[in-house]
């Protein structure tokens, strides 16, 4: 019987147009579900953040890789955007932690 997906994971190997790589389908579907719930101001920081400070740290290497934390739902909150930089021994990590709350 062939593998039946998760349709709660979202499509895996599915490129981000910020993060320009393979995104956590199930952590990042998990996101937008929770930041399109928020109201207008929580909304509005969510997406500068995502808008202004993400990009700097893609800039210096760091990216939200879809094995982050083994795309675990107990290690990643759906209110955390994580980025890693994997180079050498030491993997740099930068997680971007919301309130779960925020904006409600």
């Amino acid at each position: 019987m062939p593998d039946t997906p998760n349709k709660m994971a979202g499509p895996k190997g599915k490129q981000h147009e910020l993060f320009g790589v393979e995104t956590m389908p199930g952590q990042k579907m998990r996101f937008e579900t929770w930041r399109a719930r928020l109201k207008k101001h929580g909304g509005f920081l969510v997406g500068r953040v995502m808008d202004v400070i993400v990009p700097e740290f893609e800039r210096h290497g760091f990216i939200w890789h879809s094995d982050y934390a083994a795309n675990s739902v107990q290690q990643v909150s759906r209110s955390t955007l994580p980025l890693q930089m994997r180079q050498g021994i030491e993997w740099p990590t930068v997680e971007i932690q919301f309130d779960p709350r925020h904006g409600r």
